[in-house]
């Protein structure tokens, strides 16, 4: 076989691969909405329509969701004590992901992981009953947010690693648990919100 005929052997070979590829590429493009224009995704069909859908509230964008018992349980307790329900809805999904009987390997348990300490303090006598410790946890939260004036990140400082420690600190404890705890909280908080008003 000559050279001239494994080179063009090598061109039809190489044209059937790209006309292969093409119908790939182009469910790619209307998948991810990606063009040769810059920016042009965010305008694909698809995102549009999602962006839509989103806005009317027939679909509504899943973020850690939560059963609807637990839902109403946490707009019961957030509306009876004045606590932002955003707030216990995310730290709620920070301590145990919506999960009422997770237990902590410090023993902190339930949805909102009360302490056998906060159990008693609140009269709580099945921490792993999502009504109990919602309202448990909640009540902590308003406490802790009255303690320190409203100020968010203190009260989950407080809320994660103790008042004793805010108090010892004087301020946000150096703790990297705590620090990763407060912005993950806060970050929760703002996609909830975004979530909630796009319903």
């Amino acid at each position: 076989m000559s050279l001239d005929s494994v080179l063009a052997r090598i061109g039809e070979i190489q044209s059937t691969i790209e006309g292969l590829a093409a119908p790939v590429k182009a469910r790619e493009s209307l998948d991810t909405g990606s063009t040769d224009k810059p920016n042009a995704g965010a305008h694909s069909p698809f995102k549009v329509a999602l962006n839509e859908a989103i806005t009317k509230g027939s679909v509504r964008p899943v973020l850690g969701s939560l059963p609807p018992y637990i839902e109403g349980l946490i707009s019961k307790h957030a509306s009876a004590m004045g606590v932002d329900p955003h707030l216990v809805r995310a730290v709620l999904t920070a301590e145990s992901d919506g999960k009422p009987k997770s237990v902590s390997s410090k023993g902190a348990m339930g949805l909102m992981q009360l302490t056998k300490e906060e159990c008693q303090e609140y009269g709580i006598q099945d921490p792993f009953d999502p009504d109990e410790n919602i309202r448990g946890g909640v009540r902590q939260l308003a406490e802790k947010l009255k303690r320190y004036h409203g100020d968010i990140p203190l009260t989950l400082a407080a809320y994660n690693a103790g008042s004793g420690r805010v108090k010892q600190y004087n301020g946000i404890p150096p703790f990297p648990e705590t620090l990763n705890y407060i912005s993950r909280v806060t970050d929760l908080m703002t996609r909830y919100r975004g979530t909630v008003a796009a319903r």
